[in-house]
């Protein structure tokens, strides 16, 4: 079974075979509800907690649709998102185009085996070959930086910014899995707040 893995829904990482996609995660229409930030704070609790330095105040996903999420695939047992878009669309639904810069996303997710989340790493990092390997906090996966336009990621997709940069950081631990995305103007930029995203064991 083919599943995507990537937050923001791009078909190149369909590819994936194993586990299951971030992207799954956020399908469907997400509501939200504004968070208290910082320029590096702290947020979600146990299995989800993360620092990340958000420019603006983020919002949580919060989803009515998990329960049927859950349902489809009991390897995810939790969800957890936070972003930060000047968007007014849904950058999660299908077919979204990739958002223009500035644009930030954590998400973490939660599986009920430990042995899906390095299959699942292993099978992003064949789509993206030339990532960096990367240790955070006992957390290890992968963080890669491009042009949006040349990106794997965003191949296939429409972009709404082609000069901007996409940047993904996506490390696993046990029976977690930590995901930060970010679309910026510069590659410094995205580069900046991956280094600011990071899970809390």
């Amino acid at each position: 079974m083919r599943r995507r893995v990537s937050l923001l829904r791009c078909p190149a990482l369909s590819v994936a075979t194993v586990g299951v996609a971030l992207g799954l995660a956020l399908a469907g229409s997400w509501s939200s509800v504004a968070v208290a930030s910082s320029a590096r704070a702290t947020y979600g609790a146990g299995w989800s907690r993360f620092e990340a330095g958000f420019p603006v105040t983020p919002k949580r996903g919060s989803g009515a649709q998990l329960k049927q999420f859950a349902k489809d695939y009991p390897e995810v047992t939790g969800v957890v998102l936070y972003y930060a878009t000047h968007s007014t669309r849904d950058i999660f639904r299908a077919g979204a185009a990739v958002p223009a810069p500035p644009t930030e996303a954590v998400i973490v997710i939660h599986f009920s085996r430990a042995s899906l989340v390095p299959s699942l790493v292993g099978e992003i990092k064949k789509v993206l070959p030339k990532a960096n390997a990367v240790k955070v906090n006992g957390f290890s996966g992968m963080r890669f930086v491009s042009s949006t336009a040349t990106s794997p990621i965003a191949k296939g997709s429409t972009i709404s910014d082609p000069k901007s940069y996409l940047g993904v950081l996506i490390l696993g631990k046990g029976d977690t899995l930590f995901e930060a995305d970010a679309i910026e103007s510069t590659s410094a930029g995205a580069s900046a707040f991956l280094s600011s995203a990071k899970p809390i064991p």
